[in-house]
């Protein structure tokens, strides 16, 4: 703990307390919360006027589609320019504090996790031996919430803070704490801490202050001991959908100034390239990926280690975006199988597969069942895993993500390919591309699926403030646009909770509410 720290920890007992996962507390802890909800909205939540039909386009015409996410994507990108000035201030902090013999810590919740971790395997992947061990990352829930976000853990500032010294944090030590919507308290937590006991940390965000300012009175923006960039680059494609550009513009933000040496050259180039990318032979990957869902079968997505958190962060991540069934524990009994699932073939066990994925031995908190290593060992991805779904979900497809010794990636979905050359890219922007076709092709999939409407995302699972917000919002406003129906913010949340009570994986909340209130209208 640093020295100035006046933190004092709780008990793992009074933690795992304050987590709050059934549906009552939910709803308490949302109340309580309204204001900032309802006066100020987040500029990541609201929808892009851009991409008002996707959903159609995603059906009826998938190049159109495909083409459309491009270029809110070269959009992101390109604003990204505007931002080389604090990136180029971390790039030179970083390298203050590698020079001083301390390490760089990031952490993040969900998709900002996640990357957090990535960025820790890019780093491992391409410095010399004695930088290896210099950058650590970490996400709320620690790499148990790989597969699937754990609930609680990013909503209180405790969980932040005691994760922030179990990985090790120091006095000298520099924070990046992640966070898209900028007010996850387990990141504010964490910098807020981090700020008492070592150097600035950075509070790393993709909203504008002016948009944060009213939503919480202490929020890490008025603090002077902590450094915040804010990284807005536009809506998402797909509404709230933060796992697309937002986090992007965070891959781009903190990943560049910790591996790149020449930051505007290298964006400069890569926006130059990705102009010019032609993403359209992914079509015939997503009408064949979605034909097989609809078909309910199931597809394991084989890829080599080096894709392996890109891969598993797209799988991943659909299960929250569009309440589908998350990958399923080996450790489980009655197992409920996830429609897609990543493999590492050249894994033998379940604890080599995680360390191929994560460029290190896994880490788990130990706090619960829930987050020990043997939990974690249960999401097995070696070659076994093959073996053990043909007793309860047979593979019936393989989408392959590799790369050959020229340097092309190809993903290839069963006889389908789509082979494109990597040779002028740098790692990050390597795995930046395969993140921007992977979202790309996921998001037209579900969309081909009917799990979101126009850019609406009317399936998330509202498992937090946030999210409960945003399902309100945009049952308000299918209401409006489609139903010229007025109704009150809080008599929409009333209908939304009597639906979430009974709500099945699959099912759309957006749509159950929009259904039940008009037919109480008739």
């Amino acid at each position: 703990m640093g020295k100035n720290s006046s933190f004092s920890f709780k008990s793992i007992e009074e933690l795992t307390k304050l987590r709050t996962p059934d549906l009552e507390n939910r709803i308490k802890i949302f109340w309580e919360q309204q204001d900032k909800f309802r006066n100020h909205p987040l500029l990541t939540e609201l929808p892009n006027p851009d991409t008002h039909n996707m959903s159609e386009l995603a059906t009826n015409n998938v190049k159109e589609a495909v083409k459309l996410i491009q270029k809110i994507d070269i959009k992101a990108i390109t604003k990204m320019l505007e931002y080389l000035p604090e990136m180029e201030k971390l790039q030179k902090d970083a390298e203050n504090t590698l020079k001083s013999g301390n390490k760089i810590y990031i952490c993040g919740c969900g998709a900002s996790g996640r990357l957090a971790v990535a960025l820790e395997y890019l780093w491992k992947s391409y410095n010399p031996f004695d930088r290896k061990d210099s950058l650590i990352g970490f996400l709320a829930g620690g790499d148990s919430a790989m597969i699937k976000s754990l609930e609680g853990f990013e909503d209180h500032k405790d969980f932040g803070i005691r994760q922030l010294y179990q990985a090790g944090f120091k006095d000298g030590d520099l924070l990046l704490s992640a966070t898209a919507s900028g007010e996850s308290p387990f990141c504010i937590g964490a910098a807020e801490e981090a700020a008492k006991t070592s150097v600035e940390p950075y509070f790393i965000h993709c909203n504008t202050n002016d948009a944060l300012k009213g939503r919480i009175k202490d929020h890490p923006i008025f603090n002077s001991r902590i450094k915040n960039i804010g990284l807005y680059t536009g809506p998402m494609a797909l509404s709230g959908s933060t796992r697309m550009q937002a986090t992007t513009a965070l891959m781009i933000g903190m990943g560049m100034p910790l591996i790149s040496k020449n930051i505007r050259n290298e964006l400069e180039d890569f926006l130059e390239f990705f102009k010019s990318f032609d993403m359209n032979p992914i079509d015939e990957i997503i009408i064949a990926e979605s034909a097989a869902y609809k078909n309910k079968e199931f597809i394991l997505y084989e890829t080599q280690p080096c894709y392996g958190i890109t891969t598993l962060t797209d799988t991943t991540e659909r299960s929250p975006t569009f309440n589908l069934i998350p990958f399923e524990n080996q450790i489980d009994s009655n197992k409920k199988p996830s429609t897609c699932y990543i493999i590492f073939k050249e894994a033998e066990t379940a604890q080599e597969a995680w360390k191929l994925l994560l460029g290190r031995a896994p880490k788990t908190l130990d706090w619960s069942d829930e987050t020990n290593l043997n939990r974690l060992m249960g999401f097995d991805f070696s070659k076994n895993l093959a073996l053990f779904r043909t007793k309860y979900a047979p593979t019936k497809h393989i989408f392959k993500v590799s790369r050959n010794e020229n340097n092309d990636i190809n993903l290839e979905f069963d006889r389908i390919r789509f082979s494109f050359s990597i040779k002028k890219l740098s790692p990050i922007f390597e795995q930046l591309l395969l993140k921007l076709i992977l979202n790309t092709s996921s998001t037209l999939v579900m969309g081909r699926l009917g799990l979101y409407d126009g850019n609406i995302m009317t399936s998330l699972y509202p498992s937090n403030s946030k999210l409960i917000d945003r399902a309100i919002r945009y049952i308000d406003f299918i209401l409006k646009m489609k139903h010229k129906m007025e109704m009150k913010y809080e008599d929409i949340a009333d209908k939304m909770f009597k639906e979430l009570e009974v709500l099945q994986p699959g099912e759309s909340i957006v749509n159950k509410t929009v259904a039940v209130i008009l037919q109480n209208r008739k």
